[in-house]
């Protein structure tokens, strides 16, 4: 059996549109920044949620490529559709991606995005730490435990290759 530990980030918030912050509250920023600060901080999987949407989305640092798994209805461009499947979509850039939430969301609309670490660890291994949790000491909140399993889902949608181009010109 393998065990994984699951190491969270501190929470980002801020609106999807423009680069705003709050004076004292260092992790509410701009959603680009934010995705550019989580990754200088080398998380390359995480959770945005835009409302009451959530996605999960895979940083590539070899290829600089952004995968977005939203398990809602979407067409083949990623746009809500009453006929539509989830989809995996592949996005060559940061810019890309931060203009794609854009598209879908309005000016007012607010994010959360979590940075997640998944590292296999040995069944004997006791490594807790406050943003830590592992199959063996599961106390997580149901938050942590949706998110994580919502990750697995779009792990295993990765493997079979799923996958749809966002190339959607402006």
């Amino acid at each position: 059996m393998k065990y994984y530990q699951l190491d969270y980030s501190t929470s980002y918030t801020g609106n999807v549109h423009g680069d705003s912050t709050i004076d004292g509250f260092e992790y509410c920023m701009g959603l680009q920044r934010a995705l550019q600060s989580m990754i200088l901080q080398q998380y390359c999987s995480f959770i945005l949620i835009v409302g009451a949407v959530g996605v999960a989305i895979n940083y590539c640092p070899e290829t600089g490529q952004f995968r977005i798994f939203d398990s809602h209805a979407r067409d083949i461009y990623g746009n809500s559709h009453p006929l539509g499947t989830c989809v995996l979509l592949r996005v060559s850039c940061i810019d890309r991606l931060v203009q794609y939430f854009q598209s879908l969301y309005g000016l007012m609309d607010t994010y959360e995005l979590k940075g997640i670490k998944i590292t296999q660890i040995s069944a004997m291994s006791n490594t807790q730490n406050p943003n830590t949790s592992n199959a063996l000491d599961l106390q997580c909140t149901v938050k942590f435990c949706h998110m994580s399993l919502f990750y697995m889902l779009f792990n295993y949608l990765t493997m079979q290759s799923l996958e749809l181009e966002y190339n959607k010109c402006n």
